[in-house]
């Protein structure tokens, strides 16, 4: 069975890509001197965001890890968790399918830019991933240079609202299986196609943990939806 990576942004070249339900919100928190942001600021986060895009599609784990502030620097999505510290960030990278040690064709993820705030918690950022979702950002300026504070994947909701829509594509010509962990109090999951149509039947919501079968080259859709009072 493929594993899948909780921070992917779109469908990259992976084996197997889940793009999966977020985690929580990052938390406000209020700085006490206002930043102002030069062209020169602005231009290194955008290098930043570029180059986390860069080092997890070209599978450079060491790199990727010190895109973060340390010690306190964090990855976040519900299916990993909120993941930091050096070593933490670097297992992230490491457990990426395309970069098992057959992988080929790494090349750096095709993301947008970041859309950069200086707000009254920091500076913030958002990357669009359209059909996917998108992450939301926070950075800070250590003695290095720009660094991620955080970041955390969050999924597209769906057109109706009432549900998340996870995506998965197979690259390596393979039938396989794909596991999606969703949200607590998930009352059903469904294949769709890309318009977010329902084909075919239900499937099996085991716990938070649901499985598709996943066919060569298909772009996997799966719609669930939960209840949000818990």
């Amino acid at each position: 069975m493929a594993n899948w990576f909780a921070s992917a942004a779109v469908l990259a070249a992976a084996s197997l890509v889940a793009l999966p339900f977020a985690a929580a919100q990052i938390p406000r928190e209020r700085t006490t001197t206002p930043v102002t942001l030069t062209d020169a600021d602005r231009a290194e986060i955008q290098k930043l965001t570029s180059g986390y895009a860069e080092f997890i599609g070209t599978c450079k784990p060491e790199a990727y890890a010190g895109l973060f502030e340390s010690p306190q620097g964090y990855f976040e999505s519900l299916a990993r968790g909120r993941v930091w510290g050096r070593d933490a960030l670097i297992g992230v990278v490491r457990s990426e399918p395309s970069c098992a040690p057959d992988a080929k064709n790494l090349r750096a993820r095709d993301t947008p830019p970041a859309v950069i705030s200086a707000t009254d918690r920091g500076v913030v950022g958002r990357v669009d991933l359209g059909a996917n979702g998108h992450y939301e950002d926070r950075y800070v300026k250590t003695k290095d240079g720009w660094r991620f504070r955080s970041r955390n994947f969050v999924p597209k909701k769906a057109e109706d609202a009432n549900g998340l829509i996870f995506r998965a594509y197979e690259w390596a010509g393979k039938d396989s299986t794909v596991e999606f962990h969703v949200p607590p109090g998930t009352t059903s999951a469904t294949v769709t196609d890309m318009q977010e149509k329902p084909e075919g039947s239900a499937l099996t919501v085991s716990g938070d943990v649901v499985k598709a079968p996943i066919h060569p080259y298909e772009i996997l859709t799966v719609r669930v939806d939960y209840n949000k009072g818990q």
